[in-house]
């Protein structure tokens, strides 16, 4: 059975995420400063002298884990809000019947 508030829900995030990727702050900080260059820095101190001890080495390794999975995290809200836009669009048009078959 379709859910209509998760789908409006999903839609919500999604809505908030392109208004989010319009802010300049957001584009400096989220896009430019986190997802693209701390990465990059993290990945040259894998590399560096002083952090080639077993510590310095997971702690990088954390930190690109969790650049990744806040990476996923905005692309799975993007995602899911272009499919509860189309959803709750298809809803609105009747293209889904009220018997379980079609769900």
């Amino acid at each position: 059975m379709i859910d209509l508030s998760e789908l409006e829900h999903e839609k919500a995030l999604g809505d908030a995420l392109e208004r989010l990727k319009t802010n300049p702050d957001y584009i400096l900080l989220i896009e430019t400063e986190y997802l693209r260059n701390f990465p990059a820095q993290l990945a040259m101190a894998l590399g560096a002298d002083n952090t080639q001890h077993d510590e310095a080495q997971t702690r990088i390794k954390k930190g690109i884990d969790g650049v990744g999975a806040f990476s996923n995290f905005i692309n799975r809200v993007r995602i899911d809000g272009m499919s509860a836009t189309a959803s709750i669009k298809a809803v609105d048009e009747g293209e889904f019947a009220d018997d379980e078959e079609n769900y």
